[in-house]
């Protein structure tokens, strides 16, 4: 009988470890999934808004080759995928007649709506964030561009940075967070099991033992 107790109470410790690293596992890498996304959506964000203080600030120079240095900058940092500067109807017609207006539905509704758009993917094991933002004309810039207006677009930043790297970083910690919970939660299980049986089926097995003694007349009380 006590046999068969210990195996009930060992298996039931052992199903309730189970059970709790796969609960704990699941909240923890959730939650470290969640704010690790976060946390990284806002880092690019500023990227985003530093690459584009930067490109517009080279601008208000008026040298191409500043500007064009500071675009090349940019392209090098570390993640980014790619950048591109596409350029409105007003500035194509001063200073680069050659070229074509965009016809890329997505960057002709930012010259429209002047608002910023934010798109993730996660396509073909490439995980990418793109950020797509009208660089709107201030009065300073009226200097140089001079056939348009405050508040027009004067072209579009098309920045995307690649998440890859963050998505390892964060598969790695998530990765040992779970073998260190595994291992917690093994030792806690033997622990406990040895605990089980030296404190509670061990005086049973005795107390069974003095028992039975007493049925058979074999001992005094």
């Amino acid at each position: 009988m006590l046999k068969s107790i210990k195996l009930k109470a060992i298996f039931s410790i052992l199903i309730a470890s189970v059970v709790a690293v796969i609960s704990m596992s699941y909240y923890l890498s959730s939650t470290l999934k969640s704010f690790s996304k976060s946390a990284t959506k806002d880092s690019l964000v500023m990227l985003s808004e530093s690459i584009y203080q930067t490109l517009t600030k080279s601008m208000l120079m008026g040298d191409l080759e500043i500007v064009q240095e500071a675009f090349e900058d940019a392209k090098s940092i570390k993640g980014v995928d790619s950048l591109n500067i596409v350029k409105s109807k007003a500035v194509i017609e001063v200073y680069a007649p050659n070229e074509q207006f965009t016809t890329n539905p997505l960057i002709l509704e930012i010259f429209k709506n002047k608002a910023k758009k934010i798109i993730e993917k996660n396509e073909n094991h490439h995980h990418t964030i793109r950020i797509i933002k009208p660089m709107i004309a201030q009065k300073k810039c009226l200097a140089c561009h001079y056939n348009t207006e405050v508040g027009n677009v004067l072209g579009v930043m098309d920045l995307m940075i690649s998440l890859d790297k963050k998505d390892e970083a964060i598969s790695a910690t998530n990765m040992t967070l779970i073998i260190s919970l595994v291992i917690a939660v093994m030792i806690f299980a033997i622990v406990s099991a040895i605990f089980f049986i030296i404190e509670i089926l061990n005086p049973l097995g005795h107390l069974r033992d003095r028992i039975s003694d007493l049925v058979s007349g074999e001992k005094d009380l």
